[in-house]
C-alpha cells in the first residue's frame, strides 16, 4: 500500500470522525478554489435551490397564497453597520416607489416597517419567506431583518458576550443606523413600526421597546420612538423557555453543524422540523451555512454558528418576558404560538392573565412548529397585515355629518 493510499484511509478514517460522512459524499466542485471563489459558487447552489419545489401538482393561484411558490430571494438591499468591533449583517426589502409612498401628496396613508429579529441559531433569512407573502398581500411596506451577533453574517474578529442586554443594545443601534439608511435624517410620520421577534429574538425585541419607552429622549431612541406601532412575538413563552434550557445541551450535541452537501442538510433539518416548510426552508436553512474546501474538488458544508458558545448566557435571555410583555405600554401586542407543539398550548399564568385582560391579541396556528413563521409563513403574513390595519390610527378615518342637510 503506498502513502497516497494511506493518506486517503486516514483523510477517510478523520472524515467520519470528525466530519460524520465520507470524502465520496462531499459536493464536487473545481480544485482549490479562492476564498472569494467559494462563496459565490455556494451563491450559485442556494439560487439553483431556490428555484426549485415539493409543491408538485400544485397550479399557483395568487387567489390562494397556500399555492404560492417562491423561487428568489425577497430581500433587494444589504447594508453593513459596525459597532464595538463586530460588523453587523441587515438585509432589507424596500419597494422601488418608496419615496412616492412617503410624498404628502401620496393618497397612501401609511408605510409599515416590519423589523425582523430572529432566534438562537437562526438568521435574517428565517423571515424571507414571510417578507414574501407581504409582498403578495400589499407592496407599500418595508421589512428590515438583522443578523444578530454571533449569527448569520455579522462577523466578529473577537470573542463576544451574548448576554441579552448585548442583544438589546445592538438591535437598538441596528434600528436608528437602518431606518436613516432607508428614510434619511428625518422619519417620516407615514411610517409605522412593528417588531416582529421569533424566540430570543422576541425576548430582545420586548426588552427593547421597555427600554425605549421608559427612558428619557435621546438621540437614538427620539429617531423612531414616536413612529412604534407594535410588537408581534412568535412561539415564544418564558415558562416553556426557562424549562427547555435545561435540555439544550442534548439538543445541541444531536444537532449537525456539517453536511456533505445541499441535499443532506436540507432533508435533516425538514426532518428534525427545524423548520417543516420546504418552500421556506431553502432559503433559511442554507443562509445558515458557509461552504468550506476539504480536499482536492471535495466541498462541504458548516454551519455558521456555534450554538455551545452562546450556553453561559442563556439564563439572561428569557426571565421576567412575559411581566414585561404584558404590561408593556403605549404598544398594540400579539402573540403568535404553535398549536402542534404541545407545550406551547399552556400559557404561563401572566400570559393567560393578561390574555383575559385584552392586553394583547392570541393567536394560534396547529399547522406548524416552533419556526411558526416558515412552517406558516403566509398565514403569519396575512395576521401581520390585519395587525397593522386593525391598530394603526393612520388608517382610521373619522366621518362626519357635520355641514350636510
Amino acid at each position: 500500500m503506498d502513502k497516497h493510499e494511506d493518506l486517503i484511509k486516514l483523510l477517510h478514517k478523520s472524515t467520519m470522525n470528525g466530519l460524520g460522512f465520507s470524502p465520496e459524499q462531499c459536493t464536487r466542485l473545481k480544485p482549490n478554489m479562492t476564498e472569494y471563489e467559494i462563496r459565490e459558487e455556494y451563491e450559485k447552489m442556494k439560487r439553483k435551490t431556490y428555484t426549485t419545489t415539493i409543491k408538485f401538482g400544485v397550479k399557483p393561484n395568487h387567489n390562494d397564497f397556500s399555492t404560492l411558490v417562491f423561487k428568489e430571494d425577497v430581500y433587494n438591499k444589504n447594508t453593513k453597520f459596525t459597532k464595538d468591533g463586530i460588523d453587523f449583517n441587515v438585509n432589507s426589502y424596500v419597494p422601488g416607489n418608496l419615496s412616492d409612498l412617503l410624498s404628502e401628496t401620496s393618497t397612501n396613508k401609511n408605510v409599515p416597517v416590519y423589523f425582523g429579529v430572529h432566534g438562537a441559531g437562526s438568521s435574517s433569512y428565517t423571515f424571507n419567506s414571510v417578507c414574501s407573502y407581504l409582498k403578495e398581500i400589499n407592496q407599500h411596506f418595508v421589512f428590515i431583518a438583522v443578523d444578530l451577533r454571533g449569527h448569520g453574517d455579522t462577523k466578529s474578529l473577537a470573542s463576544v458576550s451574548y448576554n441579552l442586554c448585548d442583544f438589546v443594545d445592538d438591535v437598538n443601534f441596528l434600528v436608528l443606523n437602518t431606518l436613516k439608511d432607508i428614510f434619511g435624517d428625518k422619519l417620516s410620520k407615514k411610517v409605522s413600526i412593528v417588531f416582529l421577534g421569533h424566540s430570543l429574538g422576541g425576548s430582545v425585541c420586548s426588552s427593547l421597546l421597555a427600554k425605549v419607552k421608559s427612558t428619557a429622549n435621546n438621540e437614538m431612541n427620539n429617531y423612531w420612538k414616536y413612529n412604534i406601532l407594535g410588537l408581534v412575538m412568535l412561539d415564544i413563552i418564558e415558562d416553556l423557555a426557562v424549562r427547555s434550557l435545561v435540555k439544550m445541551p442534548e439538543v445541541i450535541a444531536r444537532t449537525i453543524t456539517k453536511f456533505p452537501n445541499i441535499k443532506q442538510c436540507m432533508n435533516w433539518h425538514l426532518g428534525s422540523g427545524n423548520p417543516k416548510n420546504f418552500e421556506s426552508a431553502k432559503f433559511s436553512v442554507l443562509d445558515l451555512y458557509s461552504l468550506r474546501h476539504f480536499v482536492d474538488d471535495k466541498y462541504y458544508l458548516e454551519r455558521k454558528s456555534n450554538l455551545s458558545e452562546f450556553k453561559s448566557y442563556w439564563n439572561t435571555w428569557f426571565t421576567g418576558l412575559s411581566d414585561q410583555f404584558v404590561n408593556l405600554k403605549g404598544v398594540s401586542k400579539e402573540l403568535i404560538l404553535s398549536g402542534n407543539d404541545q407545550g406551547s398550548q399552556n400559557l404561563d399564568k401572566t400570559l393567560m392573565i393578561g390574555q383575559m385582560q385584552g392586553k394583547y391579541q392570541l393567536v394560534v396556528f396547529n399547522d406548524g412548529g416552533h419556526f411558526i413563521h416558515e412552517d406558516c409563513d403566509y398565514k403569519v403574513a396575512i395576521t401581520l397585515s390585519e395587525f397593522v390595519k386593525r391598530n394603526d390610527n393612520k388608517l382610521i378615518e373619522i366621518k362626519t355629518n357635520w355641514g350636510k342637510k
